[in-house]
């Protein structure tokens, strides 16, 4: 991924709203199939967690099982995943664990 291609994809995700108790650990942009997307590690009441984002209109004429499919193959998840859509963005949140 160029430089500029990671800018564009980092200005997608610009406004994703972040919960005042949360604490985001680490955050990383990538292409998942043809899909930009962001994964965040972080830390919320007791528990750390993974989150895959996508902007729902780059994903929503797929099915939820042909998206969980693509991100199996595409970064070799075997989690299984929550999924929530809050505002423009879609969630899949995934690797719980209590810290």
């Amino acid at each position: 991924m160029t430089d500029l291609e990671l800018l564009e994809i980092k200005k997608k995700f610009a406004d994703v709203g972040i919960d005042p108790d949360t604490k985001i650990i680490l955050e990383k942009y990538l292409k998942v199939g043809d899909y930009d997307a962001k994964i965040e590690y972080w830390f919320w009441d007791g528990i750390y967690a993974f989150s895959l984002i996508f902007l729902k209109a780059d994903v929503e004429h797929l099915e939820q099982s042909n998206l969980i499919k693509l991100i199996k193959e595409e970064i070799s998840l075997t989690a299984d995943f929550s999924i929530s859509g809050t505002g423009k963005y879609l969630f899949l949140s995934y690797g719980y664990r209590s810290g």
